[in-house]
């Protein structure tokens, strides 16, 4: 079968299947021709569900041939079922009727008797004297149904596509900002209904519309994860490698470069405040106090005499809290967090401890806030009062060990007020150890 023919439908009475075949036969130059393709229910097989496949036949047929009898009209099913449709889709254009008087009846009030009829002057076929010759008026008016119909459709077609075209470049022009709004909307709405296309056909055509835009929105989300990727990486600040590379990646995507702009602003922005941040924390001056510088000189002359610090008298315990609290910092400023918590279990007291791990509770609840926080506070550490809480006992239920716990209270940066923030220290009352007890920063 040709892929442009013309499927032709024949309907008929059983009794009429002797001039069905031979018209079927004169139908044959037709289908060489490849202007049609012929379908009757004698080509029904064993284990098809006839009715449906019958319905199926005649909703897709281009032509289709009424074989008009006495019998054919006789027929229930050929004329409540089979010519209802037919004449249902001609009346939409969706399909051409041809009726084919087979042989003499009165079909003058018919409902297909307005339609053209054949052979020629609509005389019945086993009249003629030349058979053969009625048959070939009858495939010739098929012939030209088929041409017809070909043009028709090809008018059609062409009207569509005009029709498309003016919906198409109305929305290219609303979506020069890849977005419909919603006065955009109504316009295109009112537009829809003047073309007679229905909200399927322009929901398809504004999808054809939108995929440019749907292809750079995605070039977007993939330079977007580019950027994303080298920041997670650690290779911010870009050095000039990396941002050919970035330019060469926008080139390929074909990203605009005012696009790229506006995607990578929020994003560099927040990589250069955690940059900038993160120096600050290992840039600020690490140098102690001259007292602690002093400290570290005295304790360094201890070990080297033999003597432990801790156990020392002589050995203030403002050196010890400030060795701590800095301790602290630096813990908390630590870029590995589970290092991090290492070191803190081994300056935090018993207190602050589960099974020697840190206290989830007191993890969520101080030591990350506590992370978010350093930045407010002078370097180097400023102790600016310090006082006794009243505890002289401290730990889990008994294992509490006796001693003495001082909090001390550091400064924060003149330019940003604020609460300033406390370290609480308990010295155990032998005098062998001082471990961080609590902060709040």
């Amino acid at each position: 079968m040709a892929e442009n023919a013309l499927r032709v439908f024949i309907s008929y009475s059983h009794k009429d299947e002797e001039l069905r075949d031979k018209l079927d036969t004169h139908l044959s130059n037709l289908r060489w021709d490849g202007v049609i393709s012929s379908w009757y229910d004698r080509q029904l097989t064993a284990g098809m569900e006839w009715d449906d496949k019958i319905k199926t036949e005649l909703e897709s047929a281009d032509i289709i041939l009424l074989l008009i009898s006495p019998d054919f009209i006789a027929s229930k099913y050929c004329r409540d079922t089979e010519i209802p449709i037919a004449l249902k889709r001609h009346e939409a254009k969706q399909a051409s009727v041809v009726p084919v008087i087979l042989r003499p009846f009165d079909w003058t009030s018919a409902p297909f008797a307005k339609l053209q009829t054949f052979p020629k002057d609509a005389k019945p076929i086993t009249t003629w004297a030349n058979q053969d010759e009625a048959f070939v008026s009858v495939a010739q008016g098929i012939r030209t149904a088929a041409q017809l119909m070909q043009a028709y459709r090809k008018q059609q077609a062409e009207q569509k596509q005009l029709i498309w075209s003016q919906y198409l470049q109305k929305v290219e022009e609303v979506l020069s900002d890849g977005v419909i709004s919603i006065v955009e909307r109504d316009t295109l709405d009112e537009l829809r209904e003047t073309l007679g296309l229905t909200p399927e056909e322009a929901k398809e055509i504004e999808t054809h519309a939108y995929e440019p835009f749907s292809r750079y929105e995605e070039s977007l989300s993939k330079y977007k994860q580019t950027l994303n990727r080298l920041i997670e990486k650690g290779y911010y600040p870009f050095n000039e490698e990396i941002q050919k590379d970035l330019e060469n990646r926008q080139r390929d995507l074909g990203v605009k470069p005012e696009d790229a702009a506006q995607i990578s602003k929020s994003i560099l922005d927040q990589a250069e405040l955690h940059y900038q941040n993160k120096e600050q924390q290992l840039t600020e001056p690490e140098k102690l106090p001259e007292q602690r510088k002093q400290q570290d000189r005295e304790q360094e002359k201890r070990k080297a005499d033999g003597h432990n610090f801790e156990t020392s008298e002589s050995f203030s315990k403002d050196g010890i809290a400030l060795n701590l609290i800095n301790g602290l910092f630096d813990v908390l400023s630590s870029p590995n967090a589970e290092i991090s918590i290492q070191n803190f279990e081994e300056i935090a007291h018993q207190s602050l401890l589960q099974n020697g791990q840190i206290d989830p509770n007191f993890r969520k609840t101080c030591f990350n806030v506590a992370i978010t926080r350093l930045n407010l506070y002078k370097q180097p550490i400023e102790i600016i009062r310090k006082g006794h809480t009243g505890r002289t006992k401290l730990g889990l239920r008994g294992k509490k060990e006796n001693g003495k716990e001082e909090k001390y209270t550091i400064a924060r940066k003149e330019d940003l007020g604020g609460v300033e923030g406390s370290i609480r220290i308990f010295f155990s009352a032998n005098g062998k150890s001082a471990k961080i007890s609590g902060f709040s920063l």
